[in-house]
């Protein structure tokens, strides 16, 4: 009890959560003395207020000094309250245990708390049964992982993929179980047929999770499962876009399709399709194929076709819309089809309109002579991520049906700008190593090889050609060229730097 002389008020809150310890000041009138003693506080919250309330005095605590320390012991013995075991030391202080065991004691005691049966019922077999352990010599070994694998396993489960092998695709029992195992690898760990199977040994719980004995794993089996999931692929690509269609209960009213490309290491001389053609990942030294895909407005793949590596973006379409029809559930009304400019050829656009289908894309057209079906003061702007303004309109193009969205965005325009500078700077660079020619010893100096070299130039480079004067100056016989100039045009401001269009037969929303 604390004398009647005594000055008592709060120091600091030391941790603020379910149980915590608070810091008291004592002063003595008399001696004016001052020293801290501790409490047992436990906060909880009324409405949008925190209160506190006093549980137990705890006294001076003198091995316990540092607020780490005090959060230790209060957690200590909130988890001595819930009915919590601890396998391990909390501290190297072997105090905070002491102070917590007795503190839970009195509480039990002194029914300062209700505590729940459960607590009631382990609480001696909780003090009796602490032990310390030496954390450094804990070792593991034939370590798994699981969590990713569980996860996609469980998906396919609610899929009924394996049901499916099973019964429609001729797989055994074995061959459905190292299906799903490769499915969930590749989905976990995409790799090779090869790396994959090491992964399962070395790393992953997933043979285990399938069924499949762990030795039996090998890239043989890999391949072999590999190319009867392809062999089956239009069968399983039909059955999973209209399984998730019913799961989810969609209905594929848009639909996007774009096109993307993976390059070979090996010759691949026997291949029909790999070829070689324009890389995305800047390869032009190796063979390519050419991945189509279509996924719907959730993200789930509905559709895709593997073409040949030289083919391009326009002969794509067609083939895919054809076959994509027979796979995705349309409810009677046809997808909105969402596509780049890549693929938004005249031709295409008509096919698309023959077959029914509405589209939406970035357009090809050149626009200039076009007006606003929108009223002056209904335009829109809207701002990016980054706050940039994005200038929106509705317009009309003569002698064309489709309806085109006007955009203009300042930070394309800025980048236009700065792709030019940077082809000019290209451009430049190469003008001077043809003239550097010219001078060379053993450079070249023919008047028409110049002139070619002039030409592949401009061809490289039409955009910043545009902006250039060239002149070769040849000699007295008109055979060789002795120098070369050129000058550089001040391009006029462009009205339309940083505007595209996006084209669409779909009618404008009437606001």
């Amino acid at each position: 009890m604390l004398s009647p002389k005594a000055v008592v008020y709060v120091k600091s809150i030391d941790y603020l959560c379910k149980m915590f310890i608070k810091t008291i000041v004592k002063t003595d009138k008399t001696t004016g003395k001052r020293y801290d003693y501790y409490r047992l506080c436990e906060g909880y919250r009324i409405g949008s207020k925190v209160r506190h309330r006093s549980i137990l005095s705890l006294g001076k605590l003198e091995d316990i000094e540092s607020k780490e320390e005090k959060k230790l012991l209060a957690d200590r013995i909130e988890s001595l309250i819930q009915g919590d075991v601890s396998l391990f030391d909390v501290s190297s202080n072997s105090s905070i245990e002491e102070y917590a065991q007795q503190a839970f004691k009195r509480i039990r005691e002194e029914k300062l708390l209700d505590l729940n049966p459960i607590t009631k019922q382990t609480s001696e077999k909780a003090e009796t049964d602490y032990r310390k352990v030496d954390v450094n010599s804990i070792v593991h070994e034939e370590v798994r992982e699981l969590g990713a694998e569980w996860i996609c396993k469980q998906s396919a489960d609610k899929l009924m993929l394996r049901g499916f092998l099973s019964e429609q695709c001729g797989f055994d029992d074995v061959q459905a179980d190292t299906a799903i195992m490769h499915i969930v690898s590749r989905g976990v760990y995409p790799a090779s047929e090869h790396k994959t199977a090491q992964w399962i040994k070395e790393s992953s719980s997933v043979a285990e999770l399938c069924n499949i004995p762990e030795h039996k794993v090998n890239r043989h089996k890999l391949y072999e499962i590999s190319r009867k999931l392809y062999a089956n692929k239009t069968e399983i690509e039909k059955y999973l876009s209209q399984t998730t269609n019913e799961l989810f209960d969609l209905q594929d009213k848009i639909i996007f399709y774009d096109l993307t490309n993976t390059y070979f290491e090996g010759r691949k001389q026997g291949s029909m399709l790999a070829r070689f053609g324009k890389s995305k990942e800047k390869r032009s030294d190796a063979k390519i194929v050419a991945l189509a895909t279509v996924i719907n407005a959730e993200g789930f793949i509905k559709y895709s076709k593997i073409y040949q590596g030289n083919i391009t973006d326009v002969q794509t379409l067609e083939t895919t819309i054809d076959e994509l029809s027979a796979q995705t559930s349309h409810s009677g009304r046809k997808p909105v089809v969402v596509m780049d400019a890549g693929f938004a050829s005249e031709d295409n656009l008509k096919m698309l309109k023959k077959r029914g289908y509405s589209y939406l894309c970035v357009s090809r057209m050149r626009l200039k002579d076009y007006q606003s079906i929108i009223p002056e003061g209904d335009k829109t702007v809207i701002y990016d991520k980054r706050n940039n303004p994005i200038e929106l309109d509705i317009v009309k193009a003569p002698d064309v049906e489709d309806t085109f969205l006007y955009v203009r965005s300042q930070q394309k325009a800025v980048k236009e700008v700065s792709m030019n500078e940077h082809f000019s700077q290209r451009y430049e660079q190469d003008l001077e190593r043809i003239r550097e020619g010219i001078h060379k010893k053993g450079g070249t100096k023919k008047l028409d090889k110049v002139w070619e070299r002039v030409g592949r130039l401009k061809e490289r480079y039409p955009t910043a050609n545009k902006h250039y004067n060239i002149t070769i100056l040849p000699d007295k016989e008109n055979i060789k060229a002795i120098d070369l100039k050129w000058s550089k045009k001040t391009p006029r401001p462009r009205s339309n730097e940083g505007v595209y269009f996006i084209q669409t037969i779909l009618a404008p929303i009437k606001c």
